[in-house]
């Protein structure tokens, strides 16, 4: 691990503070109705892993080629999901070498003040052993692929974090 990334993260605001961090926040005002329903969206942690091959995507059916993100719950350790969740996909452990981005997508109602704020932090890995040129994933319904660019059709956000780890 390196000095850019922490032993832990349980709280993901506190990435505002590190300089080496990028951070994106948005702010999106709702109505009451709108808002019932981001209380159901989940914060990810997302990993990035590049090798000579490219860098691997995941693919679950729902959201196209996107790097692997897994979804954390309140009070978990980010870095730890990260890792954890990263080895039962493919069979590798990875260790943190920094947190490259923090994406914070705040929902608000401005008649009642109500607000939630769904994250996305993004790190950089490297595999503890070699992850084959076809590699397999361990999940039911989920592909995962080397890429060696952006796949085509990827939304923006998506788009920009496949970018921190294609050559």
């Amino acid at each position: 691990m390196t000095a850019d990334a922490p032993d832990s993260l349980t709280d993901p605001a506190t990435l505002r503070d590190r300089e080496a961090v990028a951070v994106r926040e948005e702010t999106q005002v709702v109505d009451a109705a709108e808002f019932a329903d981001t209380t159901e969206l989940e914060s990810h942690v997302v990993v990035g892993v590049a090798s000579e091959a490219g860098v691997l995507l995941q693919n679950d059916g729902h959201h196209g080629w996107t790097l692997p993100a897994f979804p954390v719950e309140a009070g978990d350790d980010w870095l730890a999901v990260a890792r954890r969740e990263f080895e039962r996909l493919t069979g590798v452990s990875v260790t943190i070498d920094a947190v490259e981005r923090l994406r914070a997508h705040e929902y608000r109602v401005p008649d009642t003040g109500d607000s939630t704020t769904v994250y996305n932090v993004v790190v950089r890995t490297t595999p503890t052993a070699r992850i084959p040129e076809g590699p397999q994933s361990r999940v039911d319904g989920t592909e995962i692929q080397w890429f060696v660019d952006v796949p085509e059709h990827a939304p923006g956000p998506v788009a920009a974090d496949v970018e921190l780890f294609v050559d």
